[in-house]
């Protein structure tokens, strides 16, 4: 099933991101700018179901497959849950007062609505995997593709749950879908297909070389994304590396990134971000890496970014996830220097027997 699959080269693309919430689509925009790059002949347009309303997704999906024809039909699933602990939502509220409240009033109000969330998650997700099916089912000579981090951790879960005939990748995937487009062998990518009523996953041999990358071409993607200005006021995210060398219990990007840190280069970075500023008016960049400093050894580099920032005098301000225990002045004041508004920590306790239990990777005494 897999030969007969990519037996011919793809000319055309539609990437399609599957709804969740409203954040700058930056996978996608890398993926399609690094497509584009590599085969510049290939079509490409992105349709973004995060920006339409629920009751419109399907026709809006269909629409825009009978308007650009595409060859193959890419499905990113960003999120599977349609609550997360962000700022308003009381779920970790709820699930806190259902199990350590001792009022029995709390309890039966948090019981109620966990249960309400259970069957808004199950309604989504069912509805979300039926977009995907519907296309497929609708538009039977496509290749039917799909990934996203979401998918890239629950890949086990969502292939029998949508048509066989669909290809997933895990992980990054320039190097994937550069080979379908050329109708090239996956074996030595980590993609996954289903085969006599189970599901498989290939081995990825090799991650992208982000050194070589150069700066997004932010015109094309304007020009192949119609919700491109729907985020000129949103925080825009930037990656500066991909990878993870820690192994905490709860995150996953060393299994999706890999646990070897790849750098893309500071001047690239600063040119992305200069673009950004100067001819869109991006004031926010979010530095979507695992963390921005991920040890003391790549503080040089890491540095390097932050001085194409301070040279180019560009007026944003930038957050990130950051481990801060090899943080010096010099380095705080470059921080300072280049916009830094905030930051995000996971110290996550006060206990360190639960730090290493939750495998973080290091001593509280370094924080405080």
């Amino acid at each position: 099933m897999i030969k007969e699959n990519f037996k011919k080269s793809i000319n055309s693309i539609l990437y399609v991101r599957l709804p969740c919430p409203k954040i700058w689509p930056v996978s996608l925009v890398y993926l399609a700018d690094h497509i584009h790059k590599e085969c510049p002949n290939v079509k490409q347009r992105i349709l973004d179901l995060s920006l339409v309303e629920p009751e419109d997704e399907s026709k809006t999906l269909i629409k825009t497959i009978e308007e650009f024809n595409p060859q193959a039909i890419a499905f990113s699933l960003r999120v599977i849950q349609p609550f997360s602990p962000e700022e308003g939502d009381p779920s970790l509220i709820n699930a806190f007062n259902f199990y350590f409240s001792r009022n029995p009033i709390k309890k039966i109000k948090s019981a109620l609505f966990g249960a309400k969330s259970v069957a808004t998650y199950q309604n989504r997700t069912k509805k979300t995997l039926a977009l995907i099916n519907e296309a497929s089912n609708k538009f039977g000579d496509r290749q039917i593709l799909i990934g996203g981090p979401a998918f890239s951790v629950f890949w086990n879960f969502i292939m029998p749950r949508i048509n066989n005939k669909a290809i997933g990748v895990v992980g990054e995937a320039e190097n994937a879908l550069l080979k379908i487009i050329k109708g090239l062998p996956l074996e030595e990518e980590r993609f996954v297909w289903q085969e006599n009523g189970s599901v498989k996953c290939g081995v990825q041999k090799q991650f992208v070389d982000l050194s070589q990358q150069t700066p997004v071409d932010f015109g094309y993607i304007e020009s192949i994304y119609p919700g491109f200005k729907e985020y000129l006021d949103e925080p825009i995210g930037v990656q500066t590396k991909r990878g993870c060398p820690y192994s905490c219990l709860y995150c996953l990007y060393n299994y999706i990134e890999g646990k070897k840190v790849r750098y893309r280069n500071p001047q690239v970075i600063g040119q992305e971000i200069e673009t950004l500023n100067k001819e869109y008016g991006i004031k926010k960049i979010w530095f979507c890496d695992s963390q921005f400093f991920p040890a003391k050894k790549d503080f040089a580099i890491c540095e390097r970014t932050l001085d194409e920032i301070i040279k180019r005098k560009l007026d944003i301000q930038w957050t990130s996830y950051m481990r801060i225990e090899h943080i010096n002045k010099n380095i705080a004041e470059k921080m300072l220097a280049s916009g830094v508004s905030d930051f995000e920590l996971s110290i996550n306790s006060g206990s360190q027997k639960v730090i290493n239990a939750l495998k973080l990777g290091f001593r509280l005494e370094k924080f405080f």
